[in-house]
């Protein structure tokens, strides 16, 4: 039980921060106009479908991460609930908020155009879908177990 919490644990961790880390490098080789909708806050598609590909990337690994430390493909499936579970829930939490109205500035910092910048919605309800595939994908939840015939 303990190895498939830590598993869960670890997995998720880790996605954060390999996501953050990548999409860190692309918006330092990007810049900002690229990163956002002219004059807006609003992630561009560029940087949403980067964002989605990272994430899976991501999810693949955190999904492998989480088989290898729990041993239970079970365990990936629920790390797959997580994503989206948590992710649905934040969709739907910055759906409610509002949205900054000002202009964007040319160029921002990463930490700065963090704070202010905000996602499309479809992109808020893909990524956790994005994120649960790509863990069950990763860690093997999908396999129909095979069993061997000797003979």
């Amino acid at each position: 039980m303990l190895k498939n919490v830590l598993g869960v644990i670890v997995a998720y961790i880790f996605v954060a921060v390999f996501t953050i880390i990548c999409l860190f490098g692309v918006y330092g080789v990007m810049g900002t106009d690229w990163a956002f909708k002219p004059e807006s806050f609003e992630a561009s598609t560029g940087w949403s479908i980067a964002s989605i590909i990272f994430g899976f990337i991501g999810a693949l690994i955190s999904g492998r991460i989480c088989l290898a430390i729990s041993k239970s493909k079970g365990a990936v499936k629920f790390l797959a609930a997580v994503f989206i579970v948590l992710g649905m829930s934040l969709a739907v939490y910055t759906m409610m908020q509002p949205k900054p109205t000002e202009k964007r500035p040319a160029e921002m910092t990463f930490m700065a155009a963090g704070e202010q910048a905000y996602s499309p919605d479809w992109y808020n309800f893909a990524i956790p879908l994005v994120g649960a595939a790509g863990a069950l994908i990763g860690g093997g939840a999908l396999k129909k177990d095979e069993k061997r015939e000797d003979g």
